[in-house]
């Protein structure tokens, strides 16, 4: 289950709350993204798809558990990673796969030292194209 944070037309904060998607092909996640899109136009608040910059996605398109060797990225892949979602809106999985992933914006972890370099790292590259 995901929980989003989401602003409406009034300035008011509401949560949001999905179902996370599981296995699902492409077709899928597009309609997923395409219904939550809808019901956030019924409901009258702005829907904002982000995405972990320096996380890795499973096929699935979840988040690989941190437990896991290659689960966060080091800078280099970290900017990889942007790029590729800012000129394809796709990631590359642990795996190899390449998914679709619709995104609005970006979040770093906040939780090493590295963050905040990464994140003057990030808005370079967007910026400097």
């Amino acid at each position: 289950v995901c929980y989003v944070l989401v602003q409406g037309e009034n300035g008011r904060r509401e949560h949001a709350k999905s179902r996370g998607l599981g296995e699902v092909n492409k077709r899928q996640v597009h309609r997923q993204a395409d219904r939550h899109r809808e019901e956030a136009k019924v409901a009258g608040v702005k829907l904002v798809f982000e995405a972990f910059a320096d996380r890795c996605y499973g096929d699935d398109g979840s988040l690989v558990h941190r437990s896991q060797p290659g689960a966060v990225h080091n800078r280099e892949r970290m900017l990889a990673q942007v790029r590729q979602l800012r000129q394809d809106s796709t990631v590359t999985t642990l795996s190899g796969h390449i998914i679709p992933l619709q995104v609005d914006t970006l979040c770093v972890h906040g939780d090493n030292p590295e963050s905040v370099g990464s994140i003057e790292a990030i808005r370079a590259l967007v910026n400097g194209g």
